[in-house]
């Protein structure tokens, strides 16, 4: 079944990236100490092959022309220096370097049908010119055997810090703020998954999952910070060896805070973001 410890949007973590080209060397050279090691060990007693451990260490670059999804006339407005509370941003585009790293246990602690797995996984995004928009995030997964055929699942994820834009709000009774005007809307998430699932056979497997996320917003926006729940039914048939066709249904419930005190003219209705989906 898919793996639900995906990298999610948060803050920045590693400091700027423009020391990635000197964290690449680092790395070339503990990998050659290694293989040099082990070079000079195989010729003296050849060792066993560790199948129980996994790892990654991915980096990247990306160019984006447009970093925040600006419309065309706010594109406009920025590059022609209105509204500047508007923005919060130095540039519309740049150059975001990326660093992903993916460890993954499964040690036979006990026998093959009741083994279990640990998945860790960490990003994090570095934005040369507008480091308000740099974020990182992590999650893992423990994943359980029951009888081969049958697993149960425990998953986490975070995103510490995520900047989405400048936004307008609204708080008409409240005096100590203007009654219109541009603040750095931002959140965190942290999610918790569950999940049961059954192979059933060489060709079909089906698998229940229940997620619980909890998002919180800043002062300004509070209340957008909201609650989700989500239940999701996932089957995978196998129809021939290099075919493979997944159903999925999901039904979602996001609650904002705001909702429980919708009709407080304090609150922005506009900000209101709660949602049941299918």
């Amino acid at each position: 079944m898919k793996n639900r410890s995906q990298q999610i949007p948060g803050s920045p973590g590693l400091g700027t990236f423009e020391a990635a080209p000197c964290l690449i060397l680092i790395l070339m050279s503990v990998v050659f100490t290694i293989s040099n090691v082990a070079a000079q060990d195989s010729t003296e007693s050849p060792l066993k092959p560790i199948d129980w451990f996994s790892g990654s260490v991915i980096i990247g670059g990306t160019y984006n022309d447009n970093i925040i999804g600006y419309s065309p006339s706010e594109l406009s407005q920025f590059n022609d220096g209105l509204r500047p509370s508007k923005f919060a941003i130095n540039n519309s585009t740049d150059v975001v370097n990326s660093i992903k790293l993916r460890l993954g246990a499964s040690p036979r602690l006990f026998s093959d049908a009741f083994r279990s797995t640990l998945r860790l996984r960490y990003a994090n995004y570095q934005y040369r010119s507008n480091a308000i928009r740099s974020y990182h995030s992590w999650a893992g997964e423990l994943k359980q055997s029951l009888w081969t055929r049958n697993y149960v699942s425990l998953q986490f994820s975070s995103l510490p810090e995520y900047y989405l834009r400048n936004l307008q709000y609204r708080r008409y009774r409240i005096p100590s703020r203007l009654p219109s005007h541009y603040a750095q809307e931002s959140f965190s998430r942290n999610e918790f998954g569950f999940e049961v699932g059954r192979r059933f056979n060489s060709h079909f497997a089906l698998a229940l999952n229940y997620t619980h996320g909890r998002s919180l917003y800043n002062q300004e926006f509070e209340e957008r910070s909201n609650t989700a729940h989500t239940i999701t039914l996932e089957s995978d048939y196998k129809v021939a060896r290099a075919v493979k066709v997944n159903i999925d249904y999901s039904y979602a419930i996001v609650w904002a805070d705001g909702r429980q005190d919708f009709t407080n003219p304090a609150y922005d209705s506009l900000a209101d973001i709660s949602s049941q989906s299918n």
